[in-house]
Parts: C-alpha cells; sequence; structure tokens
C-alpha cells in the first residue's frame, strides 16, 4: 500500500430525536427572569380541575383573539371572578409538549382588580355553553371515521356551505381525493339568518349522518354568525358529531370551541379528509402485510419443524439401516453354520419336517383355541363389567340403605333414651312406692305380731272363761257369768276380724 496515500475520516454527523430538538429550541428561548405583570380579561378554564393546588386559566387581550394561559393557585383562584378585567403579576415559564410544540405559561402570584364585568352577558352566555360542552364531552371524530373506514365502509358525511358560498381549490381537491371512500352529501343554508340556520342543523342532525361539517371561508360575517349564542346552543345540543371549517387563519370563531373537532379553515377540512382516507388506507394495507407476514412466519415455521422431523427420521433410517446390515451378516453367518448342520443332520430332516407340520397343525389348533378363549374371555369381561356395575348398583342401593338405616337407628335410639330416661323414672317412683309399702308392710307385720299375740292372750283368757263356765254351769249358771262370757266371746271375734 502507497504510504503517500493520506486517508481522510469523515466526522458521522449528529442525530438527534425530536424531543432532544425541541428542548434545545427550548432552552434557546428567552424568557424575562424577573416578575411581570401583564393586563386582560381572566377568564375560568370550566375544564380545569385541581393539579396539587394549581389550576390552569386564560388571560384574553381585550382587543384581540390571544390567550396566555395562566397557573393560578387555589386560594387566588377562590378570590378571582371570571369575566373581571384585571392585572396579574408573575413570572414566565416554558411548557414543552409531547408534538414538539413549546407553550408560555404564566405563573400568577398576586393580582388586581382593574374593572368587574367586562364581558358582556353574551359573553358569559358563550362561556356557560362552552362549560356545558365541556361537561357532556367532545365526541371522538377520527375515532368514528377510521372505525368505518377501516371495516371497508363508506362513512356518510353531511356538507353544509353557505348559500351562494364559492370554495378554494384545496377544499375540493381534498373532497375529490376521498369521494371514493367517503359519500359526501352537500347542503346549502343563509348563514345571516340565525333562526333558519338553527332549524337546518336540527333538521340534519335528525337523519343519522355519521358526521355533519360546516363549512365557510372567512372574512365579513364570521363573528356575527359564528360567535350568536343561539347558533351555539344548537350546536351543543347535536346529537351527530360536528366539525368546522370555518374562517381563514387566524381567525377564531367561537362555535370552533364547542365543536367536536376543528380543522380552522376549509382547505384543512378538505386536506383532513384526504389525509383521513389515505391514512386508513395506508393502516390497512399495513394490517395486511403484517398479517401475511405472520402466515409466512408461521409457515416458515411449520417448515422449519417439518425439516427438523425429517432430519430425526433420516437419522433413525439410518440407524435402522446400520442394525439391518449387522443383522443381514449375522443371518449369513447363521446360514453357514445351519448349513453345514443340515449337512450333519440330513436325515432327520423328514423327521423334522412332520414335526413341523404337526407343529404347525397344533399351532393352528391353538390359534382357534386362543381365539376362542379369547372370545370367551371378552365375553366374561363384559359379564364381569356388568355384574360390576350391578354390584356397584347394589352397593350403592345398599349404601343408600344402611344409610337410611342409619337414620332410622338413631331415631329409634333416640326414642329408647327417651323410653329408658322415661323407665328410669318409673324405676325411681316404683322404688319410692316400694319403700313406701314396705314401711307399711313392717308396720302391718308389726301389727299382725300385736294382734296374733293379744288373739293368742284372748283365747287363752277365752279357755280361762269356758273352764270358769262350766265350773259355773256346775254351780248355779248364773246370768251374770253368762253375760260376761258373752262379751269375752265377742271381744275375741273382734280381735280376731282385725
Amino acid at each position: 500500500m502507497d504510504e503517500n496515500i493520506n486517508i481522510v475520516k469523515t466526522q458521522a454527523p449528529v442525530i438527534y430525536t425530536p424531543q432532544e430538538v425541541a428542548c434545545i429550541f427550548k432552552e434557546q428561548l428567552k424568557t424575562p427572569a424577573k416578575v411581570v405583570t401583564i393586563e386582560g380579561v381572566y377568564r375560568q378554564n370550566p375544564k380545569s380541575g385541581n393539579y396539587y393546588g394549581y389550576f390552569y386559566d386564560s388571560l384574553a387581550a381585550q382587543n384581540s383573539n390571544y390567550e396566555m394561559t395562566l397557573v393560578v393557585p387555589a386560594a387566588l383562584r377562590e378570590k378571582m371572578k371570571d369575566g373581571t378585567l384585571v392585572q396579574v403579576s408573575g413570572v414566565v415559564s416554558k411548557e414543552l409538549r409531547n408534538r414538539c410544540s413549546i407553550d408560555l405559561h404564566f405563573n400568577v402570584t398576586r393580582y388586581d382588580v382593574i374593572e368587574e364585568n367586562v364581558i358582556s352577558e353574551d359573553e358569559q352566555r358563550l362561556m356557560s355553553l362552552q362549560a356545558e360542552k365541556s361537561a357532556r364531552g367532545y365526541r371522538n371524530v377520527d375515532g368514528v371515521l377510521e372505525a368505518k373506514l377501516f371495516r371497508g365502509e363508506k362513512p356518510n358525511i353531511c356538507l353544509l356551505f353557505a348559500r351562494g358560498t364559492i370554495t378554494d381549490q384545496d377544499f375540493k381537491k381534498g373532497l375529490e381525493a376521498a369521494r371514493s371512500h367517503i359519500d359526501f352529501v352537500e347542503e346549502n343554508e343563509t348563514f345571516a339568518q340565525i333562526s333558519q340556520l338553527r332549524a337546518k342543523l336540527g333538521q340534519l342532525d335528525r337523519k343519522g349522518y355519521d358526521v355533519i361539517a360546516i363549512v365557510r371561508g372567512g372574512g365579513s360575517g364570521i363573528k356575527e354568525v359564528f360567535d350568536m349564542p343561539d347558533l351555539i346552543e344548537s350546536v351543543v345540543n347535536l346529537s351527530t358529531p360536528f366539525v368546522t371549517g370555518v374562517g381563514h387563519p387566524g381567525e377564531k370563531p367561537f362555535i370552533a370551541k364547542v365543536a367536536d373537532k376543528d380543522l380552522g379553515t376549509p382547505s384543512l377540512l378538505g386536506v383532513y379528509f384526504k389525509d383521513l382516507v389515505n391514512r386508513v388506507i395506508d393502516q390497512r394495507e399495513k394490517s395486511k402485510a403484517v398479517l401475511v407476514e405472520q402466515v409466512k412466519k408461521q409457515f416458515e415455521e411449520r417448515i422449519t419443524a417439518s425439516e427438523k422431523q425429517n432430519k430425526e427420521l433420516n437419522e433413525k433410517i439410518a440407524t435402522l439401516t446400520k442394525d439391518s446390515e449387522a443383522n443381514r451378516k449375522l443371518h449369513a453367518e447363521q446360514m453357514v453354520v445351519a448349513q453345514k448342520q443340515n449337512k450333519e443332520l440330513q436325515e432327520k430332516i423328514v423327521e423334522m419336517n412332520k414335526n413341523a407340520a404337526n407343529a404347525q397343525k397344533l399351532h393352528a389348533d391353538q390359534m382357534v383355541l386362543s381365539e376362542k378363549q379369547n372370545k370367551e374371555l371378552q365375553n366374561k369381561i363384559t359379564e364381569l363389567n356388568k355384574s360390576a356395575e350391578k354390584a356397584q348398583k347394589l352397593y350403592k342401593e345398599q349404601i343408600d340403605a344402611m344409610q337410611k338405616q342409619q337414620q332410622t337407628t338413631e331415631k329409634q335410639v333416640k326414642v329408647y333414651e327417651e323410653q329408658a330416661k322415661s323407665f328410669n323414672e318409673n324405676i325411681t317412683k316404683m322404688q319410692q312406692t316400694n319403700a313406701a309399702l314396705q314401711k307399711s308392710l313392717t308396720e302391718i307385720t308389726t301389727q299382725n305380731a300385736k294382734s296374733v299375740k293379744e288373739l293368742a292372750d284372748a283365747k287363752a283368757l277365752a279357755t280361762r272363761l269356758e273352764e270358769q263356765l262350766k265350773q259355773a254351769e256346775k254351780q248355779s249358771r248364773p246370768v251374770g257369768l253368762y253375760v260376761v262370757l258373752v262379751v269375752l266371746v265377742a271381744i275375741i271375734i273382734f280381735l280376731m276380724s282385725n
């Protein structure tokens, strides 16, 4: 290689991301590094929530359409009134957005009221209608149209023009590019008559369009028509998604604030329809390409798996072939040995053939017997299965019967327990009664013994009396002794009866 050749090294260009470029420009943008005071009409944002103690409102110039975002502390916001001309003091900050836009925010630290109620009744009504629209929510026009286009359906869009209006070429080109995929229906109305325009919007709202778009170029009469509270109220009450393409660049009619989507000008509206169709078609094509790629990938994966299986099968075939060759070699060796043995055992061939025939016949008989046994075995298995099913059914029935018997037994045991309890109580009562009877028997026995003794004494007395009576009879048989004898006999009979 020639040593005189100079090698020139070129430095690779620096590649930035969108966020890095936006951050660089953000740092290059200089904002006042001190407290400044600005004046304008304070407007509270009804859609702003409390973000860590701060609200995002706006300050509008009195004689222009320019507005600045105000970051207002919650404590100050409670004291500030909507629609008041104020002077606010604070510092300016820069906020970087996702779409590489840089917003200027004014962070309020104090304020002074210059004039209250500088907003007219119409402006107050417009702000109220904007708040109502925010509460109802803005419809996703892009989502509605893209969903239909992606499914291959044609959206039905009504274009409302001012009677006698002339649209520019960009708008017409956009419509022509989109007509193959969108059905446009053109309507005309006199925009100067607000009542007629409101009636027309209500009529179109009932026809079931996917989107209603109002189209008008800029110039004189924009504010007089599209800032009218009555018209804004009709737009807020529409049930059909509403799109605006009204005015020249820089003009901001109030109707754009309550539209579901604002394109700014008719030209941009036409471009929007064209870009929407192209974007969805491109997405559909990409989706088809992705689907084809997925199918292709699946097919390649199947081919790879098939090749792997073929490789494994070939390896198995090679192994089997190798084993087959070894078997053939072994078979050849065995054939040599067999030939030697056949030569030596030539005399036994006939007998072996006979034995082989007998064995073959025996094998056939065994096969027949085996088939018969298999059939019988299958029949037995079938019977066993049936028996098992019956046994299982019987077992289940026995289990159910046992459970029922157990329940009956438990009930009987419970009855027996109650009867035993009652029997024990009766036994106790009988024992108490027996004790009382025993006591009475003892008393009766004692009394009987006493009575027996008295009876014996009475008998002895009666014997003596009889003897005395006999003696008395021998003597004179007096009446007194006879009476005494009668009394004693009565006493004895009384005692014997007790």
